[in-house]
C-alpha cells in the first residue's frame, strides 16, 4: 500500500495506457474472424462474456486479408453474413491479442509452463487474423435458430447434432433421467437435411415406457444445455441409414469410478471430478488405487485412470471386467499403469541418442530443454469414421504437456496421430521433435467386449480446452 500511494500517478498513468489500446492494437491484428460450427462459436462467446470482451458479427459477404490460424498462411478470407467479428479496438485488445495469438514468441524458452494457448484451437473454430481494419455490427452475434421447433406433441425421433461440450451436457442429461439414446455410426440424411456420424438419436420406439413424458425430458435437456434439437417424423432417411438400421447403436448408461488417493495427480484427479460435476453434471464414484484390488467392478462399466505414477497390481481381474464390457479411459501418464502387459499397454516411442556430451555445467538446463515439452499445441488429422473423432473439428488441435511418445495401438485403433509432416505452435525442442512423428494422441484396442481407450494428451487439462472436453464425452458415451 506503501508503495503504491508513493508511485500513484504512475500506477494511473500505466492503467489507463493498458485500456487506450483501443485507439491502437499492440498486436498486429486489427481484428479476427471466427467461422465454422455455431454452437461452439456461442461456447466461445461465453468465454468472451465472461471477460468483457466485445465482438460483433458481419451484415455483408467481403474479402479481407488476413492469416488464417490453422496453418497459418496469409490469405483473402471470406467474411460472410453472421460470422463472429471480434475488433482489435476496444479496452481489452492487450488480453484479447493472448488469448487469439496463433504463435507466441517466448523471450526464452526456459519456462515452466504452456507456450501456446490459442483459443480457436481450444475451441475448434476457423480462426483469422485480419490484417486490416473492417467494420463491425456492434449488436452482437447470436447462434441461427433451429429450423423447426420440437412443437408440443411427441415427434418419432429427436436427433441432437453432436459437435460440441454442450451436446454432451444435453446427453448426460438426456441419460439420468433414464432415457434411452442411440448413435449415428454413419451419416445420413433425412427430411431434406444432413446429419453427420455422431448424431444421437432419441426414438419414442426406444422409450415406450416413458410415454408422454419422453418430450418433456427432451424439452429439459434442451434448456439445460443450451443446445437446438431437431424433430423428425419418421425413421426412414432420404440416404443413408433408416433409423432400425443396425448403424444406429444403442448407448449404454456409463457408471463410472476415478480412480483417486496415492500415486495420482491432484490436478488431473481434480480436472475429471470438475469435468463430472460442474460441466456435465454427471455422477461418478471414487475407488482408491490401493483399494481396487478388493474392489467390485460389476458396479461399474467405466474406470477412468487420471495422470499419475501408480501401479494396478490385479491385471488379470481387471482384463476379466474388460472382456465382460467394461470399458477404460487412461489419460496421460496414467497409460504407464497399464504397462507390463501386452493386452493393456502401449509401446513407448523412442528415437535416436543424439544428446551433445560436450556441454558445460552451466548450460545443462538449457541444453535439456532440447528434450523438453512444456505445452505445445499440435495439429492432428483424424480419422473422421472413428466414435472418438464424432463431432470433433478436424484438423483437431491437441496441447501436448508431456514428452512421453507412443506408437500407434498395436491390434486396435489410432483414430489421432501426428502427421509425419508435424504442425505445431508454442516451444518444442529441437531434438524431440524428430520423435514425435507419427506418435499416438488418441486410440483405442478391444479386450474381448470391453475396451480401453488411451488418451495421450490430457483433455481435460485445466478444463480450457473445449475440443479435449469432447474428446473425452466422446470416449465416456461412445
Amino acid at each position: 500500500m506503501e508503495v503504491g500511494a508513493g508511485h500513484a500517478a504512475e500506477l494511473t498513468a500505466a492503467f489507463a495506457d493498458y485500456y487506450q489500446s483501443r485507439n491502437q492494437p499492440v498486436s498486429r491484428y486489427k481484428g479476427y474472424l471466427v467461422k465454422g460450427n455455431a454452437d461452439k462459436i456461442a461456447r466461445l462467446t461465453q468465454l468472451l462474456d465472461r471477460n468483457n470482451i466485445q465482438y460483433g458479427k458481419s451484415t455483408d459477404s467481403r474479402r479481407a486479408k488476413a492469416i488464417r490460424f490453422q496453418d497459418t498462411t496469409m490469405t483473402n478470407a471470406s467474411v460472410d453474413p453472421g460470422d463472429l467479428l471480434i475488433s482489435a479496438y476496444q479496452p481489452f485488445s492487450n488480453f484479447l491479442s493472448i488469448l487469439f495469438e496463433p504463435n507466441p514468441h517466448l523471450v526464452d524458452s526456459v519456462t515452466y509452463d504452456i507456450t501456446s494457448w490459442c483459443i480457436p484451437y481450444a475451441f475448434g473454430v476457423d480462426a483469422y487474423g485480419l490484417t486490416e481494419k473492417i467494420d463491425i455490427d456492434p449488436t452482437g452475434w447470436m447462434p441461427p435458430m433451429s429450423a423447426k421447433a420440437l412443437g408440443s406433441d411427441l415427434a418419432y425421433a429427436y436427433l441432437l447434432p453432436w459437435n460440441s461440450t454442450s451436446s454432451a451436457i444435453a446427453l448426460a442429461h438426456l441419460q439420468q433421467n433414464g432415457v434411452q439414446t442411440r448413435v449415428a455410426s454413419e451419416g445420413f440424411r433425412i427430411e431434406g437435411r444432413d446429419y453427420p456420424a455422431g448424431t444421437v438419436l432419441v426414438l419414442r420406439g426406444d422409450n415406450r415406457r416413458l410415454g408422454t413424458d419422453l418430450h418433456g425430458f427432451v424439452l429439459n435437456a434442451q434448456e439445460a444445455a443450451h443446445v437446438a434439437f431437431v424433430r423428425v417424423d419418421g425413421g426412414y432417411s432420404d440416404k443413408g441409414p433408416d433409423f432400425g438400421s443396425g448403424k444406429m447403436d444403442l448407448i449404454n448408461l456409463p457408471k463410472v469410478a476415478l480412480l483417486g488417493d496415492e500415486g495420482t495427480s491432484s490436478n488431473s484427479f481434480g480436472q475429471v471430478w470438475y469435468y463430472f460435476e460442474q460441466v456435465l453434471h454427471y455422477p461418478l464414484s471414487v475407488i482408491r488405487v490401493d483399494a481396487l484390488s478388493r474392489t467390485d467392478l460389476s458396479n461399474y462399466n467405466t474406470l477412468i485412470l487420471p495422470e499419475g505414477f501408480y501401479d494396478i497390481k490385479n491385471k488379470e481381474s481387471i482384463k476379466a471386467w474388460l472382456r465382460g464390457g467394461g470399458r477404460i479411459i487412461a489419460i496421460g501418464s496414467g497409460i504407464r499403469a497399464l504397462n507390463g502387459d501386452d493386452d493393456l499397454g502401449l509401446k513407448t516411442k523412442t528415437g535416436e541418442d543424439n544428446k551433445d556430451s560436450d556441454v558445460a555445467y552451466g548450460e545443462r538446463m538449457r541444453d535439456a530443454i532440447s528434450e523438453d515439452l512444456p505445452g505445445a499445441v499440435f495439429r492432428v488429422d483424424l480419422d473422421a469414421t472413428h466414435p472418438l473423432s464424432f463431432g470433433l473439428t478436424n484438423p483437431y488441435f491437441s496441447l501436448k504437456t508431456g514428452t512421453t511418445l507412443y506408437e500407434p495401438v498395436a491390434g486396435g485403433w489410432s483414430p489421432g496421430k501426428l502427421s509425419d509432416d508435424v504442425f505445431y505452435t508454442g516451444f518444442v525442442g529441437h531434438r524431440l521433435l524428430p520423435q514425435l512423428k507419427g506418435s499416438l494422441v488418441f486410440g483405442e484396442k478391444s479386450i474381448g467386449r470391453g475396451k480401453v481407450v488411451y488418451l495421450v494428451d490430457n483433455p481435460l487439462f485445466r478444463g480450457f480446452w473445449e475440443q479435449g472436453n469432447q474428446l473425452f464425452a466422446n470416449a465416456l458415451f461412445f
